[in-house]
């Protein structure tokens, strides 16, 4: 029996045992008859710069298949384990010298390069769009409208999240802070009510605002009409510790759905951040692209 262990990218066991090959690659085992072995080859993924160790076979029924592991491209041992394939079954079988789109189309195999430099891009696209969607939807959100705090908690709909609300501020706020890689974002919470609303009843809206001092927050909670943006797509709303702060220290009561807005916020710069993200994130892969293909 001879072996190979080849564990520089994945953890690949290799046996070669009475005209039997056994492969374990991480936990999926593999096996396959030597005497079926019809090219091998390695293919270099400049986009993670680790090689593709190919095998080919055709069993007697004319099945194909290509068994595939992963490994540095300075690795000896893969050298060691096809060297031995090629003395064993002639030279015929190693495709090593060719040119890697005519071995894989040779071999039928996918170019996991060429799909890479598609998929990859395309996921992170996709999960960017996914990220970004309420964004999108409130970006091409062209309406306006103007109602009041009483018409929103009985649920009259807008058609719009670019709104004016009339109502009456509470001076009871949080201020909401948020750390991530050394800058700290500040968010302000008050609630909106109806003119006509009692202590003791519940709440349904609550405003967002930036960092404010206590002279601007004065003058932000003396008005009567507030407009922004209302966070009412997919996920948005106001984050459970917001309503949890108020619920244990003022003692207040909500209403479902709790409504959240966006205060001084457009639709236009929702649209801007969102656009910005993606076109920057497809120049980047695109650069990328580029650069792995001069340099390969």
């Amino acid at each position: 029996m001879t072996q190979y262990t080849i564990d520089s990218v994945q953890s690949t066991e290799i046996s070669i045992d009475n005209g039997k090959v056994q492969m374990k690659i991480g936990f999926s085992k593999k096996e396959f008859l030597e005497k079926d072995v019809r090219f091998v080859y390695t293919n270099f993924l400049s986009s993670s710069n680790m090689s593709e160790v190919i095998v080919h076979t055709s069993d007697s029924a004319g099945k194909t298949k290509n068994y595939k592991f992963y490994a540095s491209p300075d690795d000896p041992k893969v050298d060691e384990f096809l060297g031995d394939l090629v003395s064993r079954l002639g030279k015929s079988i190693d495709l090593r010298g060719k040119d890697s789109k005519e071995a894989l189309a040779q071999m039928k195999a996918m170019n996991t390069n060429a799909v890479a430099m598609i998929a990859v891009p395309a996921f992170v696209i996709l999960v960017l769009i996914g990220f970004f969607s309420p964004l999108i939807l409130h970006g091409f959100d062209g309406g306006n409208a103007e109602v009041t705090a009483e018409e929103l908690k009985e649920g009259n709909k807008t058609g719009t999240s670019n709104l004016t609300i009339s109502g009456h501020a509470l001076s009871e706020a949080m201020e909401y802070s948020t750390r991530r890689k050394g800058t700290t974002t500040v968010r302000i919470y008050f609630p909106l009510v109806s003119e006509n609303w009692e202590s003791g009843q519940p709440v349904h809206i609550l405003v967002e605002t930036g960092k404010l001092s206590d002279e601007e927050f004065n003058e932000v909670i003396s008005r009567t009409r507030f407009t922004g943006v209302l966070r009412d797509k997919l996920w948005e709303g106001p984050h459970s510790d917001v309503t949890k702060f108020f619920t244990e220290n003022y003692g207040a009561t909500f209403s479902e759905p709790v409504l959240l807005l966006d205060l001084d916020a457009s639709a236009g710069e929702d649209r801007n951040i969102a656009l910005f993200a993606i076109a920057f994130s497809i120049l980047l892969f695109v650069g990328i692209g580029a650069y792995i293909k001069f340099k390969s």
